[in-house]
């Protein structure tokens, strides 16, 4: 072999050395980044639920219309938390608590569906983002239809709980999910389960009252669990949705009415 070969190979040899070399430094940097994203996002996650007061045990379901008295410092400790996260980020606008799994977060809302994506609570970039009501709904809770969205993490974190809703023994002793806001907490109970594709209606905020029959009823029938909870079309329901990974554009969405309200 020539000098002039056996140079251009050393060439290729060492431009291929120094490309593998450079690809391995940006994947280990990448997964290093992600990590540390992940870690930093739920460690400042963990810090705001310290600040979160342990909502009322209620023994008895009450009508969406009444009001149930609650101790005077659980009233103070809920304004406290929530005054003190809308001085530190004013687009929280409540908390929300699936009791029996991780989900436990505050609930942000901007102009838009795509700020909080990738924006936690402190409006910092990361790949957890945060959980967020859709733009399009009042932050009271007040539409037929009050629509969440949150990521599903693989570590655990945000709306990755609701795959455990999937499974009928998880959901019979975990159905219900908490709202807190400024002067009442709402409690909603699970209903329906499922996965569809991105496209389908489940998201807007209100309806006709027809066609809203007809979606809960399609709802329920598209659910793969069993619930002995059939809502009216003149009831309100929280949705929570998340991407699957089951086909391609999947959702994962958890359907709950409105059954409790406790005011301060």
């Amino acid at each position: 072999m020539s000098a002039y070969n056996k140079n251009k190979q050393k060439w290729i040899y060492t431009l291929f050395f120094y490309s593998l070399l450079a690809i391995s430094i940006f994947l280990v940097v990448d997964i290093g980044s992600n990590l540390f994203s992940r870690y930093s996002g739920n460690r400042m996650y963990e810090e705001l639920k310290d600040e979160k007061p342990v909502p009322p045990q209620v023994s008895e379901p009450i009508a969406v219309t009444d009001s149930q008295e609650t101790p005077e410092s659980l009233q103070s400790s809920n304004l406290e938390m929530l005054n003190t996260l809308k001085e530190k980020n004013s687009d929280t606008i409540a908390w929300l608590e699936v009791p029996g799994t991780k989900i436990d977060y505050p609930v942000m809302q901007s102009k838009d569906n795509k700020y909080y994506l990738r924006k936690t609570f402190n409006k910092e970039y990361n790949i957890l983002g945060s959980i967020f009501a859709d733009y399009r709904n009042s932050p009271d809770f007040n539409d037929k239809n009050t629509v969440i969205y949150g990521h599903n993490m693989k570590d655990g974190s945000m709306f990755y709980d609701i795959l455990l809703l999937k499974n009928q023994d998880f959901y019979n002793k975990n159905s219900k999910i908490l709202i807190t806001l400024d002067d009442r907490i709402l409690q909603y109970s699970i209903f329906s389960v499922y996965e569809v594709n991105k496209d389908y209606d489940y998201r807007s905020p209100n309806y006709d009252e027809n066609d809203f029959k007809k979606l809960l009823a399609d709802f329920e029938a598209k659910s793969v669990i069993k619930s002995d909870i059939t809502p009216s079309g003149d009831d309100k329901i929280l949705t929570l949705s998340t991407c699957s990974y089951s086909f391609g554009n999947a959702r994962l969405v958890a359907h709950a009415v409105l059954t409790d309200v406790i005011k301060f």
